[in-house]
């Protein structure tokens, strides 16, 4: 997003990040809901509020005190932890299901 030209290769971009989770996630929501139950799902959709309500304001800080560059930096950083322990989880959440933890 830091490299588009305009606002046109801007939208471009966004409505492709949007196609792309918009695949990913209720894949992510059938990991949990076929193994962990109701309150794990509970838990991730107010967790998806929280980021909704939350992510505006972080990166309005972000960009008063820095730029753009920082501030998708730190997206791409937060993308990296929460997709790493995404599979940490689904890894542990495996290994109960096959009797190995």
């Amino acid at each position: 997003m830091y490299f588009s030209k305009g606002v046109v290769s801007f939208t471009l971009i966004r409505m492709l990040q949007t196609g792309v989770i918009a695949a990913v996630f209720p894949m992510i929501l059938s990991v949990f809901a076929t193994k962990v139950g109701g309150g794990t799902l509970g838990f991730l959709n107010s967790a998806r509020f929280a980021g909704n309500a939350i992510g505006p304001l972080m990166a309005t800080s972000v960009v008063a005190y820095s730029n753009l560059l920082m501030l998708y930096l730190i997206i791409t950083g937060v993308t990296i932890v929460v997709l790493t322990a995404f599979l940490q989880t689904t890894k542990m959440i495996s290994s109960i299901d096959n009797g190995r933890l």
